[in-house]
């Protein structure tokens, strides 16, 4: 190789190397606190979950289009044991009847209701309450976005401590206390956490009631639970170590509610509202020299629904990359700024070079590399360096996910580990790759303002299905 193209390639090296070795460093990091957390598996969640000590928590399960699974989801949410909680739906303008489904299913009511509306949101329609389940409210409102949701069940939510959930998931018994569990241990403090989403998926599930597990069916859902394993197994708790979590995923958080009314609720301005309200929450604490915790529970499972087509899950992915570019830019000042600590010095640089960067970055290393192969100027050797560096990391991180929930959460069957072990090697290659194109045109859509978000298609969880093993 000549000397500009042996200069690109150590770059390039020098990059995945970077970057593999910061995930890498947060994995470990997770590992070490996993080893130290592991002694919470054996707490009597069913005693700790009915003192009078806990601080009650109202619990916002935006809807939308949601009829086919909303009866099971809230279902499994009311079955929560907790000792004092309320379960507010908002329907968001759906088209379909996902309100006639809640008001039969669950014994609704039209019910009036005065409470403050600092948060400006949609039209309120109506605002029911169950007879059946005192603690279970809905509110019918008009379109205006999962933020405008959230924001009309925090108008409407009267305890201090708010969860939001989204209708797709179904919760466990013990979730919402194993949630509740560093909050309730330190009320004085700001404690912000989030749940670890797993995939529904493949669930069995009756009433509300998970009777049965087992791998998706599909490829790309099975490539979503190994990914999702990582994510939220060891990403998020080695980020957790440093305070420095980048998104309390929507799927489910728990907030001081006073902490968001500070912040003005959800933000309906961006693609997506959970990424932007937790660095907004980062932003104005550390600016504020408040201290705070914010932090991953693993523990507490959720679960939730993912795309089932290769095409809803590129169309989901190109969106989740446009919030990356948006996030950027609105919070530009942040990155690489010591005020904010380690958020400011590693998670917004690490935002910046790998998941806004990395797609180009990425792309352009691949075909330098099938270039330099076609030229045959690339020696067998530098492709085994470029392969290790660019993807052997990548699924040593899977491996070690995979490795971690089998040493401390058995969520999946034993007989299903092979199956994805081998599809954790794969995951970087193929899965990964796959959505480098439509992560790209997220730029296009970002310079031009989009903020379209696209509905998946929804399908009902199972119903039937073997005890649970």
């Amino acid at each position: 190789m000549s000397t500009p193209v042996e200069i690109i390639f150590v770059a390039l090296l020098g990059y995945f190397l970077a970057l593999n070795a910061l995930y890498l460093a947060v994995t470990v990091a997770a590992l070490v606190r996993l080893r130290q957390q592991s002694g919470l598996r054996y707490i009597d969640y069913g005693r700790m979950s009915t003192s009078a000590a806990n601080l009650p928590l109202s619990i916002i399960m935006p809807a939308y289009n949601e009829s086919t699974i909303l009866r099971d989801t809230v279902s499994a949410m009311l079955a929560s044991d907790y000792s004092e909680f309320e379960v507010i739906v908002v329907n968001d303008g759906s088209r379909d009847d996902t309100v006639k489904v809640a008001v039969e299913a669950f014994e609704m009511e039209p019910h009036d209701v005065f409470h403050p509306a600092p948060l400006e949101t949609k039209p309120v329609r109506a605002v029911y309450r169950s007879r059946a389940h005192p603690n279970l409210w809905l509110i019918d409102k008009g379109n205006g976005g999962s933020a405008d949701a959230l924001n009309a069940g925090l108008n409407l939510a009267r305890y201090p401590i708010v969860a939001h959930i989204d209708s797709d998931c179904v919760v466990e018994p013990e979730t919402i206390a194993r949630l509740m569990r560093p909050i309730n241990f330190a009320p004085e403090e700001v404690v912000i956490v989030g749940a670890t989403l797993r995939l529904t998926n493949g669930l069995q599930v009756r009433d509300g009631t998970i009777v049965g597990e087992s791998l998706p069916a599909r490829l790309v859902e099975r490539f979503q639970a190994i990914e999702y394993l990582s994510a939220f197994v060891l990403n998020r708790l080695g980020w957790g170590a440093i305070n420095s979590v980048q998104v309390i995923s929507r799927g489910c958080g728990v907030w001081p509610k006073r902490l968001l009314m500070d912040l003005g609720g959800f933000s309906s301005d961006d693609t997506h509202c959970d990424i932007e309200v937790t660095i907004h929450a980062h932003a104005s604490l550390r600016s504020r020299g408040i201290p705070y915790r914010i932090f991953n529970v693993p523990e507490a499972i959720v679960w939730t629904q993912v795309p089932g087509t290769w095409h809803d899950l590129l169309v989901q992915r190109k969106r989740w990359q446009r919030v990356v570019f948006e996030m950027l830019w609105k919070y530009r000042r942040l990155i690489f700024n010591p005020r904010y600590g380690y958020f400011g010095t590693l998670a917004m640089p690490y935002l910046l070079f790998y998941e806004g960067l990395g797609p180009f970055v990425e792309t352009f290393s691949y075909v330098f590399m099938a270039v330099l192969a076609i030229l045959g100027a690339l020696s067998a050797k530098a492709l085994v360096v470029f392969l290790c560096f660019s993807f052997g990391l990548t699924a040593l991180v899977r491996v070690l996910s995979l490795l971690a929930d089998i040493l401390y959460f058995r969520a999946y069957q034993r007989r299903n580990l092979v199956v994805l072990a081998g599809l954790a090697l794969l995951e970087p290659l193929v899965f990964h790759l796959a959505q480098l194109p439509h992560r790209m045109l997220a730029l296009v859509e970002f310079l031009r303002g989009q903020r379209t978000h696209e509905a998946l298609t929804r399908t009902a969880i199972v119903s039937e299905g073997a005890a649970r093993r």
